[in-house]
């Protein structure tokens, strides 16, 4: 009698579509949990009840996923199955939102911030979705870009025209998006900045929103601490140069003696930035102003002189240089 009423049990459980344990311990998500969802993504001990049609016909991924046979006896949560995820609670409810909302939460100006960037890369690429990848790698070459011309209008606003402008840790999981990507257009600049962090960032990486650490590669690592010597030695070789003379056409002819730029770095960790800090060009003796001819003289030399580093930053990284600095670097 008491197996009859154990059997009973358990086929009322059956027939009422969930499991003791799926019903009772799992933490269903307040932003997606739809009651008419017709499956249950879980991580942990978390959940998200959706739609197996509205995920198939935005990633191929669960496509395929859903038309396999799910086998006899899984467990099943309000009449769902039950589809175990390894990812993070964060990522899956960025994928959600992507999936329900589309691009609705960009910020009003139509930027993204690089966590949504590099979070977007990493599900789009796993999930197969297309055409959010090619958008968000788009998005994060636009600040970690090749071209020195779009580097040169950015470098110290805040952010691009499609991304705010990232912390400079971020740049570690710029790196690490680069190689999962074979991006290597976004590696000079994204090393670039990790050669301006604390070495101890430069070993043990940073946190991200969902909770992973993103960390450097030993050879990134060691790349990263050589690079930051080349930096200072091409700093040292380049920015004098660009502190002698006035503009040929100066019409007091005194303008470099009484008139020269703003140091470009007052401690090493400056002179680190010479790409991302513009020269700040002020007279030095009190005058209002120097001559027209010899700010625009002065503003061209420190352009110049920065294209010609931006020339050499991968091979200060011990990367590869074709098709980089197209634009040119005489100066």
């Amino acid at each position: 009698m008491e197996r009859d009423a154990e059997r009973a049990r358990a086929e009322s459980d059956a027939q009422d579509g969930s499991s003791a344990t799926g019903a009772t311990e799992l933490v269903r998500d307040e932003e997606f949990w739809y009651d008419d969802g017709s499956v249950v993504l879980q991580t942990g001990d978390h959940g998200f009840r959706v739609h197996k049609a509205v995920l198939s016909k935005a990633a191929p991924f669960f496509e395929g996923l859903f038309s396999v046979p799910q086998p006899s006896g899984q467990d099943k949560v309000d009449g769902c199955d039950v589809v175990q995820m390894q990812d993070s609670c964060y990522d899956i409810r960025q994928l959600l939102r992507l999936i329900y909302q589309g691009r609705s939460y960009y910020e009003a100006d139509g930027r993204v911030n690089f966590t949504t960037v590099a979070t977007t890369i990493r599900i789009a690429h796993k999930f197969d979705m297309q055409d959010l990848l090619s958008d968000a790698l788009k998005r994060l070459k636009s600040w970690y870009t090749d071209d020195f011309d779009a580097w040169d209008k950015i470098c110290e606003a805040d952010g691009s025209s499609l991304m705010t402008r990232p912390r400079d840790e971020d740049a570690i999981e710029a790196v690490a998006l680069a190689h999962l990507m074979n991006t290597p257009s976004v590696l000079p600049l994204a090393l670039y900045f990790c050669a301006q962090l604390y070495t101890d960032v430069i070993i043990s990486g940073t946190r991200r929103n969902d909770g992973a650490i993103s960390r450097l590669s030993p050879e990134d690592a060691a790349c990263c601490i050589d690079g930051r010597a080349h930096l200072l030695y091409y700093f040292f070789v380049a920015v004098p140069d660009t502190r002698r003379g006035y503009g040929v056409s100066c019409c007091i002819r005194s303008c470099n003696v009484k008139f020269e730029p703003k140091p470009i770095a007052e401690t090493w960790s400056e002179k680190l930035k010479t790409l991302s800090t513009k020269v700040s060009i002020t007279p030095t003796d009190g005058r209002a102003a120097a001559c027209n001819d010899c700010i625009k003289w002065w503003s061209d030399k420190e352009k110049g002189m920065r294209r010609w580093y931006w020339k050499f930053l991968p091979q200060m990284f011990g990367l590869p240089t074709a098709g980089w600095g197209a634009s040119g670097a005489t100066w």
